[in-house]
């Protein structure tokens, strides 16, 4: 019987990781691959496209066939075509980063998140998550952005003892994938963003402590080159780089020595025919002197559309910045259908399964294959039949789940004021109204969290989905499968990209760990006698007790 079940086994996970787009597994195996190519990445056929801006971003709609009205929604004034079901064409004209240094994160998460879901930024940088001093790991999970489904995560020493931590998050429309590149720099993270055929962004995260060692200063000097031998049309790389005696204004570094950190860090630059954005002040505290300590370094300055200069996340020393990215992406919005299992039928279902002449239907002339395709078609067409299903629309905007009220925004609207204040001046009065209003912030933040959660509380017994969503939520995260070897004993090899390629070399893995037993026949077991006990008389009742 071993070889039934081996033979099964291989069969159904082969047609279930290797399935075509209209099979029911692909949702499963490709609910968060969404990479179109040619004309169905543009909406498909030969029809008319036109674009129409909501809000900044251009969604773009598939053409009417003639002869055919347009749906006309108003209230979103966007022209919907009654033959686009499968989701509409968007086009981001420019892309927003949000990037701070948070000096920890975790206190901070209740400003963050109602500060990106005012700017709404398709990429999130922040470096230093973790507190200088802890006890206990942290996980991934605990970083989440509140109500917001948006991003993809990418993290780098977050769940270990190694620097300080840092996290990039990407909305998941971008398509971001991330790269590994080989020069060993403690804390990095690139991705890389298809823009379109010929051109891809990369993206950059890095953060360089100034008590780094010699052999890590020389590798984010490698790291440099190597990310731009990678020969991106269009590269940012930002992050803490912790060089404050570098003169951004004339490119030199105090001293006349060619052999400190900054000096090499210029050239490098310099060699890479690299541009470094920012210029003014990033990070102050106290009574110090301001310094440009937080980089923007970009292969081409005139992609770089405005720099705005925002209140640190909380109480920490560092600026946010809002970078404007000018490069055009076009992606699709895409929706999926769902069983609905707890709504399903299974009285109907249950009775044909019964009615099922499974003697006749498996036929002992047809192979082990050809039975298992008609038991599981069987089984399918019945599911199908009985079991409603739903359609999830992907990529939706998440709405925030804290009640922010007007006075709020003000209030962080002022603490940016006050914060390029206080840089640009010495009055201790400026400072003084900072920080009080910097405190006033935080509170209003953190309370916001505290009656969110108090009200998910006391809906525990009456909606516990809402609570179960907010754990899950703090307690799961989604990664992406990212690019696989072709031959995974060769890192020279080509690297599989697609959907059906990744899932190809996934089952022929799973495959090859199956025990293959040896041709012949199977053995067979001896005939052994049942007897059937009627557990119902009073005797075996009280055998039993």
């Amino acid at each position: 019987m071993a070889p039934v079940r081996t033979t099964k086994a291989v069969s159904y996970f082969t047609a279930t990781v290797t399935a075509a787009p209209d099979s029911p597994y692909w949702g499963a195996m490709n609910s968060r691959s969404r990479t179109g190519t040619g004309k169905e990445a543009l909406g498909g056929g030969e029809e008319e496209t036109r674009a129409k801006p909501i809000g900044g971003i251009h969604v773009q709609s598939t053409g009417t066939p003639v002869g055919q009205k347009d749906n006309k929604d108003q209230n979103k004034g966007r022209t919907i075509s009654k033959q686009q079901t499968t989701g509409k064409q968007i086009t981001f004209e420019n892309l927003t980063c949000f990037y701070t240094n948070a000096d920890q994160l975790k206190n901070k998460l209740s400003e963050l998140a109602i500060r990106v879901n005012e700017i709404k930024p398709e990429i999130i940088g922040i470096t230093e998550v973790k507190p200088k001093t802890r006890s206990l790991n942290m996980k991934p999970q605990e970083f989440s952005i509140e109500g917001n489904t948006d991003y993809c995560m990418f993290d780098k020493n977050i769940d270990n003892n190694m620097g300080r931590g840092m996290i990039l998050y990407v909305n998941k429309l971008l398509q971001p994938k991330e790269v590994r590149l080989e020069t060993n720099f403690q804390e990095n993270i690139f991705i890389e963003v298809p823009l379109n055929v010929h051109e891809k962004l990369l993206i950059g995260l890095i953060y360089r402590s100034d008590s780094g060692s010699e052999e890590n200063n020389n590798s984010l000097r490698n790291l440099i080159n190597e990310a731009t031998s990678k020969n991106y049309s269009k590269m940012i790389i930002m992050g803490d780089f912790n060089y404050p005696d570098i003169n951004w204004e004339t490119w030199n570094s105090k001293g006349d020595s060619t052999e400190s950190h900054e000096y090499k860090l210029i050239h490098c630059l310099q060699d890479n025919f690299l541009s470094q954005v920012i210029e003014h002040p990033t990070r102050w505290r106290g009574n110090d002197t301001p310094h440009i300590l937080d980089l923007v370094i970009t292969n081409n300055e005139h992609i770089i559309s405005s720099v705005d200069y925002q209140s640190p996340l909380g109480k920490s020393d560092h600026n946010v910045l809002i970078v404007k990215i000018d490069c055009q992406k076009s992606t699709k919005t895409t929706s999926r259908t769902r069983k609905c299992y707890n709504k399903a039928n299974y009285d109907k279902l249950n009775e044909e399964i019964n009615a099922v002449n499974w003697r006749q239907e498996l036929k002992e002339d047809h192979t082990i294959e050809e039975n298992w395709e008609l038991f599981r078609n069987k089984i399918h067409g019945l599911i199908d039949k009985y079991v409603p299903t739903k359609s999830i629309k992907l990529n939706k905007n998440n709405k925030h789940n804290f009640p922010v009220d007007q006075d709020t925004l003000k209030l962080i609207k002022l603490k940016h004021s006050l914060s390029k204040q206080v840089v640009t001046s010495s009055d201790p009065e400026i400072r003084r109204q900072y920080c009080k209003i910097r405190h006033k912030v935080k509170a209003i933040t953190r309370n916001l969290r505290k009656n969110y959660e108090q009200s998910l509380a006391s809906k525990a017994k009456t909606d516990p989905k809402l609570i179960w969503k907010y754990i899950n939520s703090k307690s799961k995260t989604k990664v992406e499968i990212g690019d696989l070897y072709v031959n995974p004993k060769d890192t020279n090899s080509r690297k599989a990209t697609t959907a059906k390629e990744k899932a190809d070399i996934l089952a022929k893995f799973f495959q090859s760990v199956f025990v293959k037993e040896d041709e012949g026949e199977s053995p067979t077991l001896a005939d052994k006698k049942y007897h059937q006990r009627n557990v119902g008389t009073e005797n075996n009742k009280r055998a039993y007790n």
